[in-house]
């Protein structure tokens, strides 16, 4: 909570790093929660990305499709990542992330921003300091290692003034923290799991064929936060961390080490009167795409519920499991024969019945029928979802 360093331990000189993933939630999810533009659950198209230079890719080259924001952040999709940070505009985005103390070159004005790839890049302390920004739900405040000094007669020469500046809402925060607990339980950094006490967590990993160079995992709660680094800082290749050493293995194991001894109680967060759980519709969310309110009458199977900022609540309501009528149908004499028609409407599927016995599956309306005398016909009306039947009014087919 004071941002005071409690251990800090390397064997090589405090040097700037490309932090990888690290820094999607400081860049890319916070300020797209702050400002409104997704929420844990709003579906990401996780499919390729082409730019005139670049084609960027997931870590594992595959591609998902729709995914939640949530799934998204917590697994480290890189194509979600860089498509939120076309969302949030990187000048907006920049600034957020200024504010919770990262610094950028003026060259670092590019999408790839959303995976790391900075000029320079960032320190532990500084990363420690943005993530404590989550933790103490949306104060930053610098990071330091000096808390007060006292001369010989005890008399205070030197004292820190812990300055904080509110950068995220409560809402945004909790938020951040919330998936970031998936993403040690579920996650990247699932390997925490096993820490025996709550936590939020993220890893970076900075790489290529030859190997990886940087794997960071950086983990917390309300009390504290513990970030591990491992890299190559010769910039030879042949010292490069093996493909298998990154961020979710050998930054998480680090980091799991560490919280072994550090098992306080009372570390988690409160939830803010500003967030709410909400039912959305899964219907229209796995078929169009888009968040709309589940009503009273949508069954428990065919509802996703997430939290949200009171604020950024779906406002669109489902329509999918409304009350619907017995259908009313019309038969008109034509040149070619019959011709049925009725009002047709979403989620419904509707059969053809000529003297009692089912002639027709899944019909729609303006349809041609070859019909003689004394037939008679009605259709029926199905819930694609409940199952729900109704059938309409009978039309007996008379001597012309």
């Amino acid at each position: 909570e004071t941002l005071g360093v409690k251990a800090y331990v390397t064997n090589v000189s405090p040097q700037k790093r490309q932090p990888g993933s690290l820094i999607k939630p400081i860049l890319c999810y916070a300020p797209a929660f702050e400002e409104g533009i997704l929420s844990p659950l709003t579906p990401i198209d996780d499919s390729p990305l082409n730019f005139p230079d670049w084609s960027p890719q997931n870590v594992d080259g595959s591609f998902e499709g729709y995914i939640s924001t949530r799934k998204a952040l917590y697994n480290s999709k890189n194509i979600p990542a860089i498509k939120t940070l076309l969302y949030v505009g990187i000048e907006k985005a920049k600034n957020y992330a200024q504010q919770m103390g990262l610094t950028f070159d003026g060259v670092d004005n590019h999408l790839a921003l959303a995976l790391g790839a900075m000029r320079y890049g960032i320190t532990p302390i500084e990363v420690s300091a943005s993530y404590a920004c989550f933790s103490n739900m949306g104060e930053y405040q610098n990071a330091h290692f000096i808390r007060k000094i006292e001369d010989y007669a005890g008399r205070v020469v030197f004292e820190e003034q812990h300055e904080k500046e509110k950068v995220l809402s409560d809402e945004t925060s909790f938020l951040v923290n919330d998936i970031l607990h998936d993403c040690s339980t579920i996650g990247t950094a699932k390997k925490l799991n096993s820490a025996g006490v709550e936590l939020c967590a993220k890893t970076g990993t900075v790489g290529n064929e030859n190997g990886n160079s940087d794997a960071w995992c950086v983990s917390y709660n309300k009390n504290l936060t513990i970030l591990c680094w491992v890299g190559n800082t010769s910039g030879k290749n042949e010292n490069n961390l093996f493909l298998s050493q990154n961020g979710g293995t050998i930054g998480a194991e680090m980091c799991l080490g560490l919280w072994q001894n550090n098992k306080e109680k009372n570390n988690w967060f409160n939830k803010p009167d500003g967030i709410s759980h909400v039912c959305v519709d899964k219907i229209d969310y796995d078929e169009k795409h888009i968040l709309t309110l589940a009503s009273s009458k949508t069954p428990k199977e065919y509802v996703l519920i997430d939290y949200f900022n009171q604020k950024f609540v779906p406002t669109q309501k489902s329509t999918n499991f409304d009350d619907f009528t017995a259908p009313i149908i019309n038969l008109f004499l034509t040149n070619d024969g019959y011709l049925l028609t009725f009002d047709e409407h979403k989620n419904l599927t509707y059969s053809l019945f000529i003297n009692d016995k089912k002639i027709q599956n899944n019909i729609h309306t303006n349809l041609k029928l070859n019909l003689k005398e004394d037939d008679k016909i009605f259709i029926t009306a199905t819930h694609n979802f409940t199952k729900e039947t109704k059938q309409s009014n009978d039309i007996l087919v008379l001597k012309t």
